[in-house]
């Protein structure tokens, strides 16, 4: 069962530490506006992989014990994730030769 309390507090975190790193990271925009997205796009995967952690640590079943996935099953998953993938670098080379 979900914590409402708790997954509103982490949720308000993950919108406010971004938030507040990007006021002191600011002066890297200005001069380099690249390097700057770059660096928030990781500050808000590391925040939400810290934050998604801290609302789960008290789960006590694990997804392997509550879904069991046959190679089939699993399978039937990884291979269209690659054919997005490598369909989107094909498109991605093409926009960028043209």
């Amino acid at each position: 069962m979900i914590r409402w309390k708790r997954a509103a507090g982490l949720g308000l975190l993950s919108w406010l530490v971004p938030f507040g790193i990007s006021f002191v990271a600011f002066p890297v925009k200005q001069s380099n506006a690249q390097l700057f997205g770059t660096m928030m796009g990781l500050v808000v995967l590391a925040a939400a992989g810290v934050l998604l952690a801290r609302l789960f640590r008290d789960r006590a079943v694990g997804l392997g014990e509550a879904l069991p996935v046959t190679i089939p099953h699993q399978d039937s998953g990884i291979g269209p994730a690659h054919l997005v993938f490598s369909t989107f670098a094909r498109f991605s080379a093409r926009m960028v030769k043209a």
